[in-house]
């Protein structure tokens, strides 16, 4: 599963949006940009399927996920800015071999008035955002 991170100024926490979509969607995007690659390796399914299981034994919920900590810095990303001066963007893909989803926990959360976030998959099939500055923290 791919999914890309796309800002607009910025970087994410919290699941309240403002809804809408990215501005790049309804005009060519400033040049191409290159985006910062996250590829994260196959967990090891059978050992996490031992902890599940004794889990299960010490009456412990079921998992809801597999936490897999990175670090995204959009000042690894490479930002283009539109002629007109009307979109700013830089794009992050992050990939998951053998994920069935993938969610999102932010340490550190900041956007600028004005800046938007949106996290959408590779085939533009599924999105969330703008998170905007009313979710930094």
């Amino acid at each position: 599963m791919t999914l890309t991170l796309f800002g607009l100024n910025g970087v994410l926490v919290a699941q309240i949006n403002i809804g809408g979509i990215p501005a790049s969607w309804n005009k060519e995007e400033p040049s191409v940009i290159r985006a910062v690659q996250k590829t994260f390796a196959i967990p090891d399914f059978n050992a996490l399927e031992k902890e599940d299981l004794q889990d299960e034994k010490d009456g412990i919920p079921p998992r809801f996920g597999f936490l897999n900590k990175t670090n995204i810095d959009v000042t690894e990303a490479e930002f283009k800015v539109a002629e007109d001066k009307s979109l700013a963007n830089w794009k992050t893909e992050i990939y998951c071999p053998s994920a069935l989803s993938i969610n999102f926990v932010f340490d550190k959360f900041w956007l600028p008035d004005g800046g938007k976030l949106f996290i959408y998959s590779s085939d533009r099939k599924h999105l969330i955002g703008a998170f905007t500055q009313q979710n930094n923290k």
